[in-house]
């Protein structure tokens, strides 16, 4: 009968923690969405990147987001078990409503592990390589510099203007304008052309085609040439700030190895335990969920979901709280800060459920 019970918690839990923690992320990856779909919009980066890109800040949101959908299906399960009357069941029969939650401490005591891998594993390193992919992006390809129907003046002693970029770093309508050493006012313009980035030089090589290449001013103001073309190459050094460089990994971005090589810097300190926090908090938060949801009496999932989302928010603020006071006072113990509040508040919940 044990058994049966507890996979029918289980099977409930998993269903609800499941569909909550795929909103959640979508939720919380929102600000990738709107990144996304602006490189979609000026074509600049391609599928793969795109999908790369999302993929690993999806990753990033792990840490944040399983601690919400878990506080949410504990809720939601134990509230409809109230309304259910399947509680009531329970307590008349003599049996505990906190044997319910076992399977579920379980759960959460795996979840914590995974966590505790991931945050120190795989998660940094998902976080580092979304940098790199951005900055070679950046790098490689010459439509991080160039923006459509813009003139861009990042490059010293130049504007650029393009009509339109494809993929690949194919443009239309270009201009490019500058004034050479002899004070000669020079400009390039082609109907399309094609760019990219030539990392030993470090200069941009455009590939144009149907264009002019107009001179005017020097010694004789009144000069003005044009030369028609139906192909030209051409290249723009850029500046040393555009060389590509090693990115270092800061403290967020460290696995545990890296991290462990920083300690005893107080940052490092700061930093390993809030990914302790941030890995155990399922554990923590099955005595606060489980009691909230028999405290509940609205099946309504969207309540649910705004309860965790508003508990999490604490937690998260209690966190920072115990941040600025581990590194007033030294003592990395108050980063355990939520931990403790919300673990007495569980035991407060069910103290006032059983008495």
């Amino acid at each position: 009968m044990a058994t049966l019970r507890d996979r029918y918690l289980i099977r409930e839990f998993g269903t609800s923690f499941a569909s909550l923690l795929f909103l959640l992320l979508l939720l919380f990856s929102m600000e990738s969405f709107l990144r996304i779909a602006l490189l979609l919009v000026d074509k600049a980066f391609s599928p793969a990147f795109v999908a790369a890109f999302f993929g690993l800040s999806v990753c990033a949101t792990i840490p944040y987001a399983v601690p919400v959908a878990f506080l949410c299906g504990m809720t939601s399960v134990f509230t409809r078990l109230t309304i259910d009357r399947e509680i009531l069941v329970l307590a008349t029969s003599g049996i505990n409503p906190f044997v319910l939650a076992r399977p579920l401490i379980w759960i959460a005591a795996c979840a914590a592990l995974v966590l505790t891998y991931c945050n120190f594993s795989l998660l940094p390193a998902a976080k580092l390589m979304r940098k790199r992919l951005v900055r070679e992006a950046r790098v490689d390809n010459p439509v991080g510099l160039l923006r459509p129907k813009t003139v861009v003046h990042d490059i010293p002693g130049m504007a650029i203007y393009t009509g339109g970029i494809g993929r690949g770093g194919s443009l239309r309508e270009l201009r490019i304008s500058w004034t050479d050493a002899e004070g000669r006012q020079m400009q390039i313009a082609a109907r399309s052309g094609r760019a990219r980035y030539l990392s030993r030089a470090n200069a941009l090589a455009f590939s144009l085609a149907d264009g002019t290449v107009t001179v005017s001013g020097g010694k004789d103001p009144r000069t003005l040439s044009v030369m028609r073309f139906s192909s030209y190459e051409f290249r723009v050094a850029l500046p040393d700030a555009y060389r590509r460089t090693a990115i270092q990994p800061k403290l967020p971005e460290m696995t545990f190895g890296q991290l462990r090589r920083c300690l005893p810097q107080m940052d490092a300190v700061v930093e390993l335990h809030r990914r302790l926090v941030y890995a155990s908090a399922p554990l923590f938060l099955v005595l606060f969920g489980t009691g909230a949801g028999l405290r509940l009496r609205s099946p309504s999932k969207s309540v649910h979901l705004g309860l965790g989302i508003l508990a999490s928010l604490a937690f998260f603020e209690l966190l920072t709280v115990g941040e600025v006071l581990a590194f007033r006072s030294g003592a990395p113990a108050f980063l355990w800060l939520p931990s403790a509040v919300f673990t007495l508040a569980g035991f407060r919940l069910w103290m006032s459920i059983l008495g």
